[in-house]
This record gives structure tokens, C-alpha cells and sequence, in this order.
């Protein structure tokens, strides 16, 4: 430990160097965590507009099945 602890007051280069890794290390890794987010939060709100169009092709084809073949399933 006092080895390492020269070494780090001898060559301060080393703790900076090491420091602006990680930096650079973490802001990437939040910028592509933004990026998924942003992917993400498109494809709910997308999903919330498809969702009812959805359900209204569902309720018609029921409807049409209904009337052609009469509601046999209850």
C-alpha cells in the first residue's frame, strides 16, 4: 500500500490518466443508456397509438363473425 501510494505521488499522471478512463467510460455508457431510453419511450408511445386501432380491427372482424356465423361461442 505505501508502495502504491509513492508510485501515485511520484507520478500523478497515473491517478489522472486512470481517472479520465472511467470519465470517459461512464459518459459513454450514459449516452448509450440515454439513447435506449429515447428508442424505448418512441416505440411505447408508438405502441400506444397502434394498440387502439388494434383492438378496433379486432372488435369489427368479431363483429362481422358474429353476424355471418351468429354467436355460437357463448
Amino acid at each position: 500500500m505505501k508502495d502504491k501510494t509513492t508510485t501515485l505521488i511520484q507520478h500523478p499522471e497515473l491517478v489522472t490518466d486512470t481517472v479520465k478512463e472511467k470519465y470517459e467510460t461512464i459518459r459513454t455508457t450514459i449516452e448509450q443508456v440515454s439513447e435506449d431510453v429515447s428508442f424505448v419511450a418512441g416505440k411505447v408511445e408508438k405502441l400506444k397509438e397502434t394498440t387502439p386501432q388494434v383492438m378496433e380491427i379486432v372488435n369489427d372482424t368479431k363483429e362481422a363473425f358474429v353476424e355471418k356465423y351468429g354467436d355460437e361461442q357463448k
